[in-house]
């Protein structure tokens, strides 16, 4: 009997003992997964305040990309990482960052393995000049394209990947998790082998899936600020041109004995490409110009600043319109886009006997208003614009006009941005209109009659945006 009890009692023991072994086997490995999961998250945490300190410190996107990716192969312990950015202009996958050996993900010749092989560094160089379609069948490709998340531990027996000669040139387990912001694609992260040479583990595969979510948002947000950093700057810069270019236009009106002159211009946008001047030549004549740069915005701000100066060089001394015209087409020609040009019209007034020389290169026509019989008639000469031939054409077909102006004749120069102004049914403002505001405003200054016309225009365009530049010059004789 008692033998019994003792049996019975060692095997309680030996079963407590044994409970209480696995109990603290158990309680130690909770202590390890738990110490695991603490290393982890802190990893994470770590990766989310880097993540953050490069999206403040200075929005730069290849540090923020670095960060990444350094985030990314310390969480998964990988060997090696890269990160590809669609460019939407090329449709091309191009790398930006690429850590440790990632394995070229697309096969190369013997020569290239070598040098790799012998030369790592090489490594990342070679991979940052081979760019990946966005239609092709590359991984990497259907990864952005497709936006699939790709977890592959055993690439063994995969057809996918290249087979290398040298062992650490070859793709063991990877990683691969689609960069994306609102279903537009932004690029790939992958990550190739583990530095423990173990396969990724699912934890790996969900741990860069939620690396590459933030990563996708950081990613747009700095591309958005750079957009809005690269535009502001566009804007201070348009803003100083144009300033620059008001500069260049007349401050203030002429005082000619004998005439009421006055010029302005408005421009539909931050630059303009029309231009109108007033040139002293001499002690006895004026040189008056009004013009205009087929195209808009810079360029034809640029071609404007170019005619100015040529003018202003061409027309000291020079009392003929129609030479100085030649010169200055002659001079810009050979510097002018072929599908450019410039419209103008230059006159040159005599001081002394009141007398208008005046030459047309393709401009509006001029409008002259006789306050004596109540017409207004169309100043007619012929004239190429400048730019379009270098000289033989244009010297032979520009002619130069003489007029005598009375006392309250008016002459208005103007650009197609005001007779063709639309209104919102598309009529256009038209010379009829321009015609009848001569006639009416015939008894007023030049200044209030330049105003009164700007304001009919604006006026027949309410509610349309302004689509040309708006430039008018007014001569009265007085």
């Amino acid at each position: 009997m008692i033998w019994i009890l003792i049996v019975a009692l060692l095997l309680l023991s030996g079963w407590f003992w044994r409970r209480w072994y696995l109990t603290d086997v158990r309680e130690m490995e909770l202590r390890e997964r738990c110490k695991t999961l603490q290393n982890e998250k802190k990893v994470i945490f770590d990766f989310l305040h880097n993540l953050g300190d490069a999206m403040t410190d200075g929005m730069d996107l290849d540090y923020m990309l670095q960060t990444v990716l350094n985030g990314a192969e310390k969480v998964t312990e990988a060997r090696g990482g890269i990160i590809y950015l669609l460019n939407p202009k090329t449709k091309k996958l191009v790398v930006e960052v690429v850590h440790g050996i990632f394995p070229p993900p697309f096969p190369i010749d013997d020569a290239t393995e070598q040098k790799i092989m012998t030369q790592w560094d090489f490594l990342e160089s070679f991979l940052k000049t081979e760019s990946i379609h966005f239609s092709s069948q590359s991984l990497i490709a259907q990864v952005c394209r497709e936006k699939r998340y790709l977890w592959i531990p055993d690439t063994t027996h995969d057809n996918r990947f290249p087979k290398f000669k040298d062992d650490s040139m070859r793709m063991k387990s990877m990683l691969a998790v689609p960069l994306s912001y609102q279903n537009e694609p932004i690029g790939v992260l992958a990550l190739a082998n583990r530095i423990d040479n173990t396969p990724f583990r699912e934890t790996d595969f969900e741990m860069l899936k939620s690396i590459g979510e933030q990563a996708s948002f950081a990613i747009h947000s700095m591309k958005t600020y750079r957009q809005l950093m690269e535009s502001q700057k566009l804007d201070a810069d348009l803003e100083l041109a144009s300033e620059i270019q008001k500069i260049l236009l007349p401050r203030q009106s002429p005082k000619i004995d004998g005439f009421d002159v006055v010029g302005r211009n408005y421009a539909a946008r931050q630059l303009s490409g029309d231009y109108f001047d007033f040139i002293e030549i001499d002690a006895d004549h004026y040189g008056i110009a009004i013009a205009d740069v087929s195209g808009k915005g810079v360029p034809a701000s640029i071609i404007m600043a170019m005619c100015r100066s040529i003018l202003r060089s061409k027309a000291i001394g020079n009392t003929s319109p129609s030479e100085v015209l030649k010169a200055v087409n002659r001079q810009i020609s050979p510097d002018i886009k072929k599908d450019m040009f410039i419209t103008m019209i230059y006159l040159v007034i005599n001081k002394k006997n009141h007398e208008i020389k005046l030459s047309r290169a393709g401009h509006e026509l001029p409008l002259l208003f006789n306050k004596k019989f109540g017409d207004t008639t169309e100043i007619k000469s012929s004239g190429l614009a400048l730019g379009i031939d270098e000289g033989e054409i244009f010297d032979e077909v520009i002619d130069e006009k003489t007029l005598f102006l009375d006392q309250g004749d008016t002459l208005l120069l103007y650009t197609d941005g005001v007779s063709e102004a639309h209104n919102n049914l598309g009529e256009e403002f038209g010379r009829e209109n321009l015609i009848s505001l001569l006639k009416n405003g015939s008894s007023v200054l030049a200044f209030d009659l330049l105003d009164s016309i700007v304001e009919k225009v604006r006026q027949h365009s309410e509610g349309q945006n302004q689509m040309d530049d708006i430039t008018l010059a007014i001569i009265r004789r007085i």
